[in-house]
């Protein structure tokens, strides 16, 4: 069994990650102007909150039509939540476990790299340190609170 303690940080690291997506793809709705009571248009834009690198891909060319102060913090944005992908995947999807040897956590997991022809797997198995597992938790948390600044920010924007 996994230490509770670890099981309340995984937990919070997935949550806030859900909610750093969720506010990506308000900021995306807000940036385009898309009524949320259009279903067809809502539709659309549920499709590409399904699948992450399109979500930011399309984050990244939704800055273009912001205002010059919130499409750089954007493009920074989707830069950061692009170079942490691996390891978001690997919290959410990787299989956690305590090593016998040594009574080390472990997480392991197989992540594509690539795209057709060039695709590859790759296999993680690495060990996870306590200071580790809280510095996750305060990048992702630091991530969600610039989306909600920049999302509050083109909210004020179409407001004034």
């Amino acid at each position: 069994m996994l230490p509770a303690q670890l099981l309340v940080r995984i937990g919070i690291y997935v949550q806030t990650a859900a909610h750093l997506e969720l506010a990506v793809w308000q900021i995306l709705m807000q940036a385009r102007n898309v009524d949320e009571h259009d279903g067809v248009a809502l539709r659309k834009h549920l499709e590409i909150k399904k699948t992450t690198p399109k979500l930011i891909a399309e984050l990244k060319d939704a800055a273009k039509d912001c205002p010059p102060n919130i499409s750089l913090r954007i493009s920074m944005l989707a830069e950061k939540i692009e170079q942490g992908l691996e390891n978001r995947n690997l919290v959410a999807h990787g299989a956690f476990f305590v090593e016998n040897s040594n009574e080390n956590i472990h997480v392991a997991h197989f992540f594509p790299r690539g795209k057709g022809k060039e695709r590859q797997w790759f296999q993680i198995d690495s060990s996870i340190t306590e200071r580790a597992a809280k510095n996750a938790i305060e990048e992702i948390d630091t991530l969600l609170r610039e989306a909600i600044s920049i999302r509050d920010m083109l909210t004020e924007s179409k407001s004034s």
